[in-house]
Parts: C-alpha cells; structure tokens; sequence
C-alpha cells in the first residue's frame, strides 16, 4: 500500500509512475517541446495567466533537479523527470537540467534574456530528438515570440490549443493557454482555411506557411494522425511579412 501511494502524482496528465508507461519516448519528448514553448508564450504576454506561469515555474523547481520523483509534481516536472532520468534506450536525448532551470528562473524573475531562450529552443529539437517537422516548425516560431505578428501568434497558440485538446485535455496549462486566448482574441478558425506566406523567404524564424504546412503534414499521408485534420481547400488567406 505504501508502495501504491509513494508511486502517486498531483499531476494531471501523469497521476502514476506508471501512467508514464503508455507514452513512448517520442511521445513525452513532444508534450515537452510543446509544454516548453506554451510556458514561454505565457511568460512573454502581459495577461492574467502571466502570475500563474511564474507560479507554476516556481513550484516545477522547487526541489532544485528532476531526478526524485515526489507526489506534489507538476506536469511539467514529471516530463522533465522522464526526459532526464533516461535509461541506456533512451540513446539521442541530451536535455540539460541546467538549461531548463534557467529558463525557468528567468521567467520568474520576469527577465528576458534573449540569449538564454535562443540557446535553449535552438537545442531543443536535438537534445528531445524531435523528429516530427510540425513540432520543429512550431519550436522556431514559437522562439520569436516577440518579433511575432498579430495573425502568427493566432496562429501557433491555436495550433499548440488544437493539440492538447487532443492529446493532453487534462493538461494543466491548457485552461491558461485558453484563457490567454480569449483575453487576447488570439483564436483563430484554422479548420476551413490554408495559410500561405507571401513571400518567398518568410520570416527569420518561420513563416505562417511553415506552421500550417508544416504541421499539417509530416505525420501520415491521409491526415488520420494530424493534429490538424485533412485541410479543405479554399482560397488562400495570404500574409504579408
């Protein structure tokens, strides 16, 4: 019994140890990408769910490293837990703790150090070994939050909504992403439409069409798996950058 209650999470997507076991390697590495980039968006808008960000970092580090498993854990802190605490399978998955925590710390501290982000979201497809283009495209737009357009932001928020909604319903940043959403009129019907750059280079980071494109594509050929669903076509709603 004790055994049983030891191995319990606070958690919402993990309220076990062994609730880790349905998702394969690949599968936890992806809801850290997008755990990672979803905290960033809300540590980078002035919104109501800014304090609950910060909050929320807090409590993840709390105990310093990931590499205890403790029954007050976030979601966050039992991906990390996962990610880090890696056995000899888990070849290709080079995530520094270190990184982490200072992403995390300056988030808290309401520090922006442009340098620390770029750092660690440049390293992130590499060291969770992202294989998916959709999640890729996503990490590099999601990384120049700031520099980002109106319709761009709409669009990755919306993207990062449409997954968890799928995938991770119980996920505890969700209603925050939601809320930041409405507070900041950033939803957008994605379902009818296709986006397309207008131009050829599109943004630094990323293009529109990379995001809508991309992640559209790249997980099956008949979109039974997308996180989108098989586009209709219509015309093309074309942004200018």
């Amino acid at each position: 019994m004790f055994e049983f209650i030891k191995n319990l999470c606070e958690s919402s997507l993990f309220p076990s140890k062994q609730s880790l076991e349905k998702y394969s390697k690949h599968q936890l590495a992806d809801r850290l990408l997008l755990y990672i980039c979803a905290m960033h968006i809300l540590f980078s808008e002035s919104s109501s769910e800014h304090q609950w960000a910060k909050d929320y970092a807090r409590k993840t580090i709390q105990y310093h490293d990931f590499d205890t498993w403790y029954n007050s854990s976030t979601d966050l802190y039992v991906l990390l837990y996962s990610i880090l605490n890696k056995d000899e399978d888990w070849t290709g998955f080079r995530l520094q703790s270190s990184m982490i925590k200072t992403f995390l710390q300056d988030g808290i501290n309401n520090e922006k150090h442009q340098a620390h982000i770029q750092k660690l979201f440049i390293r992130l497809d590499q060291d969770l070994n992202i294989t998916n283009d959709g999640f890729r495209s996503l990490r590099r737009v999601v990384m120049d939050w700031d520099k980002l357009e109106r319709k761009e932001k709409k669009v990755a928020l919306t993207r990062i909504i449409q997954y968890m909604n799928e995938h991770m319903s119980n996920a505890e940043i969700l209603s925050k992403l939601k809320s930041l959403s409405n507070q900041k009129n950033f939803h957008i019907d994605l379902s009818n439409e296709l986006v397309e750059d207008a131009t050829s280079g599109g943004t630094s980071s990323a293009s529109v069409a990379t995001v809508v494109g991309g992640l559209g594509t790249g997980f099956d050929n008949d979109y039974s798996k997308s996180i989108y669903g098989k586009p209709i076509k219509r015309k093309p709603l074309l942004i200018k950058r």
